[in-house]
Order: structure tokens, then C-alpha cells, then sequence
């Protein structure tokens, strides 16, 4: 049974942490127990991962702003937002973001107007600015239950 290849972004980050954990190892002059050894690797490894998160994340703030806007929609008189989640590259209304008082939460409401398709990507964005909007909520109830 073969093993799953590794990314190239895996590959470059497992490297680098060899190549420290290497360097340390040969040039530290204090004889360096394999605990030390063990901790360092274990925090480049940790380096590693969170440089390739905030990489992940800023390819996806890249592709919101390329690919879709949200439209601020609300009506003064209400008292939650709605927006209206729109495609910059078919230059349509994929659907909105409005509260819905059962589930107690902001939404996706697909249009029904037409069939739309959703990437991957575009399904983790629209659900990014939808978790925001519903951890501001919490935070406003929360400070006038303070208040």
C-alpha cells in the first residue's frame, strides 16, 4: 500500500523544518537532548501550518473580493441586516443574507429565480461573512443584556 503524496507547500514546509532542526543540531554547543530536538521540530512543524492557514485564508479573502460583493440591503426599520450576495463575474444576484427568526440565525437563501452553481470556495465565503454576521449579533445581544 502506498503512502499519499505530500503537497509541494507540505514538501517545502517539512524541509524547512529538517533543515532547522538539522541546523540546530550540528551548530548549537550545548549537547541538545533529543527532548530539545523533539520540541523544536514539533514548533517549526506548528510554524509551518499556521504560515500555510493564514496563506489559505488570504487566498480566500482574495477570492471574495474578486468574485463576489455583499450588498448591504437593510431597511432602517429592521432590526437585523439582509444583504444580497452578488457575482461579480456572471454579474447577478446568487441570493441573500437575511436573519430567520426559527433557526435564529443569518442565512443563505439561494435565489430561486434561476439555478446557480456554488464552488467550493464560494460556498466557504458566502459562510464566512454569514458566521460574522452572526457572531456580531451575539456580541450586540450580549452587550445589551449587559447594558
Amino acid at each position: 500500500m502506498t503512502q499519499p503524496q505530500n503537497s509541494k507547500e507540505e514538501t517545502i514546509i517539512e524541509q524547512d523544518v529538517l533543515a532547522m532542526a538539522e541546523y540546530y543540531w550540528k551548530h548549537t554547543e550545548v549537547p541538545m537532548s533529543i527532548n530539545v530536538f523533539l520540541a523544536l521540530l514539533r514548533k517549526g512543524i506548528q510554524q509551518g501550518i499556521k504560515i500555510g492557514q493564514e496563506k489559505a485564508i488570504k487566498e480566500l479573502d482574495e477570492d471574495q473580493e474578486k468574485y463576489l460583493e455583499f450588498k448591504d440591503i437593510s431597511n432602517t426599520e429592521q432590526k437585523t441586516k439582509k444583504f444580497m450576495v452578488w457575482s461579480k463575474c456572471s454579474d447577478c444576484c446568487l441570493g441573500f443574507i437575511r436573519w430567520d427568526g426559527g433557526w435564529r440565525h443569518y442565512l443563505f437563501f439561494p435565489t430561486l429565480e434561476f439555478e446557480t452553481k456554488h464552488s467550493d470556495r464560494c460556498m466557504i465565503n458566502i459562510g464566512r461573512f454569514t458566521k460574522k454576521l452572526n457572531e456580531e449579533y451575539k456580541e450586540l445581544k450580549a452587550q445589551q443584556k449587559g447594558a
